[in-house]
């Protein structure tokens, strides 16, 4: 992990970043069939009538749109109604019957703009606009979603099964329950782990009474919109992925240059979002972490830079003691959990904890750690193999994964499940048991260990 850090001496600079803008007071918000429409560019209103882009709405509400560049002409298909609209022209035709129009489309900074009450109506819907609010809401027969149902999904919004980053702890144990641990980590927070039932697993990081952290690769995972197999293309729709992201905290200027191409970051406000990508499924989600900004700091999961006055207290923080033994304890369970998540995902059968083999585990990761080795044959215990009959264990069938360096279980599973060869053993049928040991520190380096074996 690099930091690179910048002394300010005898120099004052203001530098402003942009507040969290609530979209529900400011903007006018549109909503299609209970879906919220975001598009760029932004709509606008001229003689109060609303516009917007002519392939967001038209695709929005399920239609064929097609665009004539040299007749500027916009021809839309859906059911029975074919829908024809060219820019500047106060007349369109709705199957061929010629309809006036009190706003013709227009084209501004090169973008085409058509009507928005008139292309849902045309196409069947009702477009409704709510005073109160500012909202509008275009809805195809049947749907019924309006300003109280979009109320409803702004609670929900950025949450994870009901759970967002700054909730406080009462409210995770009402919407929740009892967690089955509680985790008490060496960063000074302790992960609520849910793993009653893996296609729900959700781990909460809880510091001072609120949520600092939550961590999912569940199978049920709904987060605004996405779920586990969404593309990138559906997540770009929401997030913007900068090559250099930048922020204040704690008195200082963080940079940070999220160079990875399956764990995407996106800061939004004081939250941090990080999508973890399968690029064995089409390179799609496949978990979601979502922090706070001082949490970011300390897992020292991307390469950052700051600038100070004042040393920050994050940058400063130092795991040490017994914190340590119990945190690499609690990310081999972890990795239990998370490495049963995925085999639930893909219909395998659940591996048991093998305590024996997990001592096998934490010897082979404790001799990486204090060798300085990474491999899977040690100097010292040998093959993989070895080292299980050395633990007097049997099997008729083993299997090894290691990793190196990675921040926590999490991002070890997910690394894993992006190699091919450690993916194989965390998805093999035949292997029934597992045992995980972990070691090292967070300021060095930790060393993980799985061994797999089938009987």
């Amino acid at each position: 992990m690099k930091r690179v850090i910048v002394l300010l001496i005898g120099l004052i600079l203001s530098f402003f970043l942009p507040g969290n803008v609530q979209a529900e007071a400011r903007e006018k918000l549109i909503f299609i069939d209970g879906q919220q429409l975001i598009t760029q560019p932004a709509p606008f209103l001229t003689n109060n009538r609303l516009f917007v882009p002519f392939r967001a709405i038209f695709e929005a509400v399920g239609a064929e749109v097609h665009w004539d560049e040299k007749s500027r002409k916009i021809v839309a298909y859906k059911g029975q109604t074919e829908l024809e609209m060219i820019i500047g022209s106060s007349t369109a035709y709705i199957n061929g019957q010629p309809t006036v129009l009190d706003d013709a489309p227009q084209i501004v900074a090169g973008r085409s703009f058509v009507p928005l009450r008139f292309v849902g109506e045309a196409l069947g819907s009702a477009v409704d606009f709510d005073q109160a609010s500012g909202w509008v809401f275009v809805n195809e027969q049947g749907i019924s979603f309006g300003p109280h149902e979009a109320r409803q999904q702004f609670a929900l919004k950025n949450t994870v099964y009901g759970i967002k980053v700054g909730d406080s702890a009462a409210h995770v144990l009402a919407r929740l329950g009892q967690p089955v641990r509680r985790d008490e980590i060496d960063l000074g927070f302790t992960w609520w782990i849910y793993n009653q039932d893996y296609a729900n697993y959700l781990q909460v990081g809880i510091k001072n009474n609120r949520v600092v952290a939550l961590f999912t690769n569940a199978p049920s995972l709904q987060f605004n919109g996405l779920k586990i197999g969404s593309t990138i293309s559906e997540l770009k729709k929401q997030y913007s992925f900068a090559s250099q992201l930048i922020f204040p905290l704690q008195g200082a200027t963080f940079r940070i240059s999220p160079v990875s191409e399956n764990r995407y970051l996106a800061i939004q406000g004081d939250t941090a979002y990080i999508f973890y990508m399968d690029i064995h499924q089409g390179n799609t989600l496949t978990a979601i972490r979502i922090v706070n900004l001082e949490t970011l700091i300390l897992l020292r999961l991307y390469d950052y830079r700051y600038s100070f006055f004042v040393e920050p207290e994050v940058t400063k923080f130092v795991a040490g003691g017994s914190a340590i033994s119990r945190t690499n304890h609690i990310y081999a369970l972890q990795i239990l959990d998370l490495t049963n998540v995925m085999r639930h995902r893909f219909g395998l059968s659940l591996l048991a904890w093998h305590q024996s083999l997990s001592q096998v585990a934490l010897a082979h990761s404790a001799d990486m750690d204090g060798n300085s080795f990474f491999a899977h044959s040690s100097p010292t215990t040998g093959s993989p193999f070895d080292r299980i009959q050395s633990g007097r264990i049997g099997f008729s069938t083993a299997g090894e994964n290691i990793a190196m360096s990675h921040v926590d279980a999490g991002d070890a599973v997910m690394s894993w499940m992006n190699s091919i060869g450690h993916r194989r053993a965390i998805l093999n049928d035949k292997f029934q048991h597992l045992g995980v040991g972990v070691a090292g520190t967070r300021e060095t380096r930790r060393y993980y260990t799985q061994k797999f074996i089938g009987n």
